[in-house]
């Protein structure tokens, strides 16, 4: 929508449904302050619950290629809080290496982004193979 507000939707192909997601960038980062983000989004990664999360999100870069980032998920398929992290490096432009933390996992990931799209291959939990695909305009 514009720089601070993203709305799109997920398709779930196990669940066969579709699910909202919306970000909005509360607060820019500065040098001593994380970014702070408010959104809902499916719960996946997780291998434990599906459906979505309501979440808040801090995000920092750590350098000129390193970001990070920690958030607090309320699940509501389950009722429960969950501790979402992630650590995320540039390889080069358009190629990024990121691990995230779902609340239960470590899920490593490498990032391929082109215009119009991003396609990550994931190892969920660091054994099962996945790929993401995201279409953007």
């Amino acid at each position: 929508m514009n720089d601070r507000l993203q709305v799109g939707i997920e398709y779930d192909y196990e669940e066969n449904n579709l699910l909202p997601l919306l970000t909005y960038r509360w607060l820019e980062a500065t040098e001593d302050t994380p970014a702070v983000m408010l959104g809902t989004n499916s719960a996946w990664p997780s291998s434990e619950v599906d459906g979505n999360v309501v979440m808040v999100t801090l995000a920092q870069m750590l350098g000129q290629d390193t970001s990070a980032t920690v958030g607090a998920a309320y699940f509501l398929e389950d009722y429960t809080w969950r501790v979402p992290a992630s650590l995320s490096h540039r390889l080069k432009d358009n190629l990024s290496f990121s691990v995230s933390y779902d609340g239960d996992n470590l899920n490593p990931m490498l990032i391929l982004d082109r215009k119009g799209a991003s396609i990550s291959l994931i190892l969920l939990g660091g054994e099962d193979p996945a790929i993401s695909v995201s279409l953007f305009q």
